[in-house]
């Protein structure tokens, strides 16, 4: 075997390696930021309250004392979201079927098919907000923040880095 071959195969193993790895990253990248979505869909309520106070923490050094006190107005402030919520959502929904039922009447029946088909019961397909309260009970994942790997991502520049 001659040295450009030898070279040439070193070069394509090389290059082939950063790809896959290019490659890998970015899909373990994807992975993490679809369940991170994923779970804020489906958690709303305490998953953003929890990533709202660490990054409150983080960002203002906030002593023991105040992370508390900051905690317990950012789930306060959420209590209430979900009471409006709760009070507001029933005129909602009637408002989304409503919506449903007139853009019904300008669409052929081809076109309402295809809505039902790609959209499914789109206004419809709201999750809740969770119920309060958030930290009583139930099982909690791991503390983290936005420089380890199970935390949270960050939200912007950070004044440090």
């Amino acid at each position: 075997m001659n040295k450009g071959k030898m070279w040439a195969g070193l070069l394509v193993v090389f290059v082939l390696g950063g790809v896959i790895g290019a490659l890998s990253d970015r899909i373990y990248y994807q992975h993490k930021v679809i369940s991170r979505l994923e779970r804020i869909r489906m958690d709303k309520g305490p998953f953003m309250a929890e990533l709202m106070i660490t990054r409150l923490a983080e960002t203002l050094e906030l002593s023991e004392e105040q992370k508390q006190k900051v905690q317990s107005l950012i789930e306060e402030n959420f209590n209430r979201i979900h009471e409006v919520f709760t009070e507001t959502h029933p005129r909602l929904e009637k408002i989304s079927q409503e919506t449903v039922a007139r853009l019904n009447g300008v669409l052929t029946p081809d076109q309402q098919k295809k809505l039902v088909e790609k959209f499914g019961n789109w206004p419809f397909m709201r999750p809740p907000p969770p119920p309060p309260p958030f930290r009583k009970g139930g099982p909690r994942g791991p503390e983290g923040g936005p420089d380890r790997p199970d935390g949270p991502p960050p939200f912007g520049p950070r004044p440090d880095k």
